[in-house]
């Protein structure tokens, strides 16, 4: 039986080394940050290293300066490029991929006397950054941002309804890339197709409450239009939000998330629930009949084949968060993990004219996450089995991908999150069990460090066969081999290994 495990790197002055168990400097970095303060943008890059964005204290001329600090796959830091952007902007988009860096700062009222939102795109190789500055309407947010060739693609919501802009580089000219579409939309993602060198954009319309079609629009490198798709759902389920992996260049496998009309219908709350999981190949440009399945029939392991259409049309109204698809060249790996938003009871003295009362008051605590729904589909759009992994005790105050997939040249499929001070893991084969639930400490930099308080964390595949986690943690010990202890808050990155 194949054994796999996730190791922490350790940092020596030889080349790197692993060990499982012996201690030495991990290859781990620390920036202290003042306490409750969270000022870095941890973004990887590949094999081409990570960099931090942070907003500095350095002003001048109403403007203030932002660092992107570049640092290779070993942690060690190889340059520093500085924007100077006005004062009182906030960060609302960040993608990347291994070259390029893709930021979106707005102002929080979006009113402004110059300008309420900047475009920068980061070059990697060149170590520059190039600063578009425009104005958008009052209470228009930004959600997503790319750019392909000198065109910018930028997602934005106003009055509820979200759409799709072509804004040309050159002018600084916007223009909806729909401007046909006048009804009720929801953006669901833009993706680079590697194989084609494109741009696929994916949106959905509903022309009622439960009639949704599915639009996908593909650009070339010049941002011209090579084809637009239209593919009507069935008007039994309402479309919800979906992924799309490049399975060759004439075929697409998409994967989501759908509810049943009636379902829908019945609803009061503006929750988004989900029925079940949909499954759908495109090929040379036509949409191939969709799979369904109902997250009951996920969970109970029955035949589909002889499910009966009760339990088809039963719903257990899940609310979910949707990772990207994970492929190899035969197996597509899609996480769907169901989460509730949760509240604790507070109590609050007021004094009054019978003196002092306490009245309850509803907090919100944050999301727990309590299952995550793994499923398989090979390049056909089938499914070839899936699985469901019950989490220990998460809840965290922002809404996320918690768990990732990763597979390996055996088909092994890695599942593992980071939570606390530990990476939780677990291998799977199909539905064989390759290597069981396993906790690994995260390593400190010395052997007195003892993490007090962790926060935000994030653990994502980094390159090849590492991984990287980071985020903020309050770690108590000595320093400089001083006997006395403190405490200090500080941004952490550690890298590690799976074979």
């Amino acid at each position: 039986m194949r054994f796999h495990k996730l190791h922490i790197l350790f940092l020596l002055l030889l080349p790197l080394n692993l060990f499982s168990q012996a201690f030495s400097p991990p290859l781990r970095l620390e920036i202290e940050v003042p306490t409750s303060e969270f000022p870095f943008h941890v973004v990887p890059f590949d094999k081409n290293g990570v960099a931090l964005l942070y907003e500095t204290e350095v002003s001048e001329n109403k403007k203030v300066k932002w660092s992107i600090v570049l640092f290779d796959t070993n942690l060690q830091k190889i340059s520093t490029t500085d924007l100077w952007l006005e004062n009182d902007l906030t960060v609302e988009v960040i993608n990347s991929d291994q070259n390029n860096l893709f930021l979106c700062f707005q102002k929080p009222t979006r009113r402004s006397t110059s300008y309420n939102t900047y475009f920068v795109h980061y070059f990697l190789p060149e170590r520059k950054a190039k600063v578009y500055a425009l104005n958008l309407k009052d209470r228009e947010e930004v959600i997503d941002l790319s750019v392909i060739g000198e065109t910018a693609l930028y997602a934005s919501v106003y009055n509820q309804n979200e759409k799709v802009y072509t804004l040309n580089l050159k002018s600084l000219e916007a223009k909806p890339l729909y401007p046909e579409k006048d009804v009720m939309g929801i953006f669901q993602f833009f993706k680079t197709d590697t194989l084609d060198n494109a741009m696929w954009i994916a949106s959905t319309y509903y022309t009622h409450k439960t009639n949704s079609t599915l639009l996908l629009t593909e650009l070339n490198v010049e941002g011209n239009i090579i084809k637009n798709m239209e593919v009507p759902f069935d008007e039994n389920y309402r479309l919800n939000y979906f992924r799309m992996i490049q399975i060759d260049p004439h075929n697409q496998l998409l994967v989501g998330t759908y509810v049943n009309a009636n379902e829908y219908n019945a609803i009061k709350s503006e929750d988004n629930i989900n029925t079940g999981v949909f499954s759908m190949i495109i090929s040379n440009g036509i949409a191939e009949k969709a799979q369904y399945y109902n997250f009951l029939i996920l969970s109970t392991q029955v035949d589909r084949k002889k499910t009966t259409m009760t339990t088809k049309d039963a719903s257990l109204n899940l609310q979910l968060v949707l990772d990207e698809i994970v492929r190899n060249d035969s197996l597509n790996v899609f996480i769907g993990e169901v989460i509730y938003p949760e509240y604790r009871q507070e109590y609050a003295a007021n004094y009054g004219m019978y003196g002092y009362t306490t009245a309850p008051t509803s907090v919100f605590a944050g999301y727990r996450y309590q299952i995550a729904y793994v499923l398989s589909f090979t390049n056909k759009g089938e499914l070839a089995w899936n699985t469901q992994l019950q989490y220990n005790d998460v809840l965290v105050k922002s809404l996320r991908n918690i768990l990732h997939a990763y597979l390996d040249v055996n088909n092994d499929v890695l599942l593992f999150y980071g939570v606390g001070s530990e990476i939780i893991s677990i291998v799977l084969n199909g539905r064989t069990v390759v290597q069981s639930t396993e906790s690994l400490p995260v390593e400190m930099l010395s052997p007195t460090d003892r993490i007090v308080t962790q926060y935000t964390t994030t653990l994502k595949h980094w390159y090849k066969n590492y991984f990287i986690y980071y985020g903020y943690q309050t770690v108590s010990g000595s320093k400089n081999n001083k006997k006395s202890t403190r405490r200090r808050n500080v941004l952490f990155i550690n890298k590690m290994v799976y074979r």
